[in-house]
């Protein structure tokens, strides 16, 4: 914040245009010069510490970024293929009578997921006891290839890609 010169005692000769700054000294701007020129000089004043700093840390920064939105990525997609294969198993649980459950579980599964891991999915169904069915469980796997979505991620993996898996057991009703 800067006061107008005239707001307070002041001592040297200050024209309409000279400010006072909150450390006390006063700045004199010139009549009739532009903003572009006071802009100017007013860089060239400057020892340049804060561009330094500043170039300094941002690697740093950008480092740690990139970091905390690739661990949300993989985090929110692991989530959703567990949340996949519990689903896949709570349905499979229930229509594992039925003929043909295991491409219904498989369905039901790929319908759960979102549009950008539909291609990519892997699911395996298996049941404990395939002879008599009703009396095991049922098995659900989903796996899924995550792309890293900065070159960060990228760095600690191979090829830019995390498997994530995703398992859930129930018994049959």
């Amino acid at each position: 914040m800067r006061v107008v010169c005239g707001a307070e005692p002041c001592t040297a000769r200050c024209s309409p245009g000279s400010k006072l700054s909150l450390n006390g000294s006063i700045q004199h701007w010139r009549r009739g010069e532009s903003a572009m020129k006071r802009l100017i000089r007013f860089l060239r004043r400057r020892s340049g510490q804060s561009i330094v700093e500043f170039a300094l840390v941002l690697p740093v920064f950008l480092l740690v970024l990139c970091g905390i939105i690739d661990f949300g990525w993989f985090y929110g997609n692991k989530l959703l293929v567990s949340y996949c294969s519990r689903e896949g198993a709570r349905y499979g649980a229930v229509v594992a009578t039925q003929s043909g459950a295991t491409s219904l579980i498989t369905q039901r599964v790929i319908a759960t997921v979102p549009a950008y891991m539909k291609n990519t999915l892997t699911v395996t169904v298996t049941f404990s006891s395939p002879a008599d069915i009703e009396s095991g469980n049922v098995t659900v796997d989903v796996a899924y290839n995550a792309q890293a979505l900065t070159p960060v991620g990228g760095v600690f993996t191979s090829n830019q890609t995390v498997k994530l898996t995703g398992e859930c057991i129930m018994k049959v009703e």
